[in-house]
């Protein structure tokens, strides 16, 4: 059987961890198309598209300031924003996290499965 291999997810806010720096940030990301033909249906490429740039010393307020993005990306997006708040998405801390992320995504959550 042969996937579309231009299936969107709706949009995702996770956590992008600063190593660096040891901060958490709350990340809003956007499906990207995936090359070639794919046969998972359920995992997807996204970008990141912005980020809360003050961290937070801890993951807990970093996961309450992702639920407030959340809310606000929901008004703007048109489909509700899936949480990916289970595991963190690596950054060295340099630049913007302009991060390329694969994630695995069932109902209403996400989880980020590779870096490209």
């Amino acid at each position: 059987m042969q996937v579309n291999s231009t299936i969107q997810f709706g949009p995702i806010v996770g956590l992008i961890h600063n190593v660096e720096a040891n901060t958490w940030h709350a990340g809003f990301f956007e499906s990207e198309t995936l090359d070639g033909d794919r046969s998972f249906q359920t995992i997807s490429r996204y970008r990141s598209k912005g980020y809360v740039s003050s961290g937070f010393c801890t993951r807990e307020h970093a996961i309450h300031s992702a639920k407030v993005l959340a809310s606000t990306v929901e008004a703007h997006a048109k489909h509700p924003p899936i949480l990916a708040l289970d595991a963190d998405i690596p950054w060295d801390g340099n630049g913007f996290p302009s991060i390329s992320v694969l994630f695995h995504v069932t109902g209403r959550k996400a989880k980020p499965l590779f870096l490209d």
